[in-house]
């Protein structure tokens, strides 16, 4: 609060420009400090549009460190506050989250498929949005390739998505994207392993939601 009377915002905003990314992530890094769980600084955060600045900052930088901070910025300010998550829907955020997850940067990954989970729970119409942009599909793709260790949570955001949703149950039963038989093998894969027990959970209960909507027989 002390920080907005100040008049610490719009410096904010200045600092977001700095040529040293070293400034950018650590100015990101202060606004999701501001605004976790912080009302007033959210409102303020809203009302001088570093929302807006903030995902074209994960969407067109080219510093991984500042985009992951830009993502975990962009989730303490969204998280559970309808007003940010309507900017954030007006302006497409769920694209520019989509697109900043192709960059091959673990912690970028993880952070989105966390960010995605939550604003699924907080409001389920999201889901219809995922299914438009085709994050479904993209996310798995992804987990169909060589298994690594943050294929946990992108299977916890797609269970997210796909928990309570028929259309999105039914875009995971079309055919091209193999997902029962993608599934079977990753629990199987995963048999054994105790580091990856969750992981072997999102996936029995994906695959459980798809198969009896479908009127498969889960083996």
């Amino acid at each position: 609060m002390d920080f907005h009377k100040i008049r610490g915002f719009p410096v904010l905003l200045i600092l977001f420009n700095s040529e040293d990314p070293e400034i950018r992530w650590r100015t990101l890094q202060l606004v999701a400090t501001l605004v976790q769980n912080n009302t007033y600084c959210q409102t303020a955060a809203l009302k001088d549009d570093l929302l807006s600045k903030m995902l074209t900052i994960l969407d067109k930088d080219s510093d991984a460190t500042v985009k992951t901070k830009a993502l975990y910025a962009i989730s303490c300010l969204t998280r559970d506050v309808p007003e940010a998550q309507k900017v954030f829907c007006d302006k497409d955020g769920f694209s520019i989250v989509m697109r900043a997850m192709q960059c091959d940067v673990e912690k970028l990954k993880i952070k989105a498929a966390f960010m995605l989970s939550q604003m699924c729970s907080s409001n389920p119409a999201f889901k219809d949005i995922l299914c438009d942009i085709g994050m479904i599909d993209q996310l798995v793709g992804e987990l169909g390739e060589e298994h690594v260790n943050y294929h946990e949570h992108l299977m916890s955001a797609l269970l997210a998505i796909v928990k309570d949703h028929q259309r999105a149950i039914e875009e995971c039963q079309r055919t091209e994207l193999q997902l029962t038989q993608l599934l079977l093998n990753r629990i199987e894969f995963l048999k054994g392993k105790e580091e990856f027990l969750e992981e072997k959970s999102y996936a029995e209960e994906l695959l459980s939601i798809i198969s009896s909507e479908s009127g498969d027989v889960m083996r």
